[in-house]
């Protein structure tokens, strides 16, 4: 009876290092991606010259379905990719995103399943601090902060809004290895 359940332990051990190495894969294949499209693909789909930006979808998408240490380290990569990709006057989107993302892998560190809409809420809010952070850093380098504001940076959160479910359903994978490795 103890061989059993030996057996079952290490059995339960290897089904959950498997599961998290290919949550791992995902994850990292899921940033290389929006990285490179967020480069070549997306400004194509530009409005009025704005387009969306998936790297704080993504992240926090990815903090929401793994757990904070995960998605800490996603955030600061991906937003080390933010600051190469459109650069500001103080460069601190890596420390941004890496405190969005653990705060929401903290909030959802119970429950990885359900919750559609609160994890929708707290995505739009997470888009929300990042688009603040945009605005009042990117605002001293413009004659017009205020239209800069209202005339960018608004739409820019409107349009990033508006695609962020598309990039829940993409980050939703890495959630459900993370489940599998729960209901073990």
């Amino acid at each position: 009876m103890a061989i059993n359940k030996r057996i079952m332990r290490a059995r339960e051990r290897l089904e959950s290092k498997r599961i998290g190495t290919l949550q791992l894969i995902y994850s990292v294949f899921l940033i290389l991606l929006t990285v490179i499209c967020q480069t070549t693909v997306f400004p194509y789909f530009s409005v009025n010259g704005i387009c969306f930006d998936a790297t704080v979808s993504v992240a926090v998408f990815l903090a929401m379905y793994t757990n904070e240490y995960y998605g800490s380290v996603y955030g600061l990569i991906l937003g080390t990719f933010a600051d190469i990709m459109h650069p500001s006057p103080f460069p601190v989107m890596p420390i941004v995103y890496l405190f969005i993302c653990a705060l929401c892998g903290m909030s959802f560190k119970s429950m990885k399943k359900g919750f559609f809409i609160r994890k929708l809420a707290l995505g739009l809010g997470a888009v929300a601090v990042r688009s603040a952070f945009l605005a009042l850093i990117r605002a001293f380098g413009h004659p017009d902060p205020l239209g800069y504001i209202i005339g960018y940076e608004l739409w820019h959160f409107v349009y990033t809004a508006a695609v962020m479910p598309i990039f829940m359903l993409l980050a939703s994978p890495a959630g459900r290895a993370s489940q599998g490795r729960n209901a073990i």
